[in-house]
């Protein structure tokens, strides 16, 4: 434990996880009859002891001030009116469907901007994700959904393997369109805008296309844009606020 927040430099809640992983895996070899059993008094002495050194440091910074902040619709909407317009229509509709998906989906950056090896099971791309128009589903090279004869009312991501799921038992990630016609805001609508504009390519991840690539990097930078604008840190608006913004969301509306 020391190691990891002395040498490795991860938070104390961070190591914490980590240990519960490895008595997670302990417990589910067989090695050890429960998780509990990696969790020692010693340990907790040491978790206490580690917690009181980093919030004595003269460089430490509260939680209020140095958490990440959720993303939410009216942080999109103000990062579209600001920046997004003002960039190539192409860019523009790119970042926007990337929103829409991270956003919509709640998922993990690496999940739809992947930084390593295209894996058609473990990132979004043509193969996994359709369009549903009621309970008819379309796949993204229909030319029914592409010349806008068909106007999906949900957007579906199958994802074979996720870091906490390895055996694909989930279900779909499914995005639905607002319900309200004349809403300014339709996560659905804005990946459609995408996927007839770019025409996306099988075999590779989704916002990776010839016309445009949304990277880890860009995306990041064009959130760090909204931070400047909000005057905060840009380490507190990141591709991982999306993921739990939603959820956040949710339940601030009673779900």
């Amino acid at each position: 434990m020391w190691f990891l927040c002395d040498e490795v430099k991860v938070e104390v809640t961070t190591a914490d996880q980590y240990v519960s992983h490895v008595g997670k895996w302990l417990f589910d070899e067989g090695w050890i009859s429960s998780p509990s059993e990696v969790r020692s008094a010693g340990l907790r002495a040491v978790l206490d002891g580690l917690r009181q050194e980093r919030t004595s440091r003269s460089d430490f910074v509260p939680k209020r001030d140095s958490s990440r902040i959720p993303f939410s619709l009216d942080m999109f909407a103000l990062l579209d009116r600001l920046i997004l317009r003002h960039l190539p229509y192409e860019q523009a509709v790119a970042y926007r469907a990337a929103i829409a998906i991270g956003y919509g989906a709640s998922l993990r950056p690496g999940e739809y901007l992947p930084v390593v090896a295209f894996d058609m099971r473990r990132h979004v791309c043509v193969e996994n994700t359709s369009l549903w128009c009621g309970p008819v589903a379309y796949q993204l090279d229909d030319q029914r959904v592409l010349s806008g004869l068909v106007v999906p009312t949900s957007v579906h991501i199958h994802l074979a393997y996720r870091k906490n799921d390895g055996e694909g038992t989930t279900g779909a990630f499914v995005i639905p369109a607002n319900p309200d016609a004349s809403a300014p805001w339709c996560l659905v609508r804005l990946f459609v805008e995408y996927v007839r504009l770019f025409k996306p390519h099988k075999c590779r991840a989704l916002f990776d296309q010839p016309l445009f690539q949304v990277s880890r990097r860009s995306f990041r930078d064009i959130l760090g844009r909204l931070a400047d604008l909000l005057g905060v840190d840009r380490h507190r608006i990141v591709p991982h606020s999306l993921r739990y913004g939603v959820v956040v969301s949710m339940v601030a509306n009673g779900f």
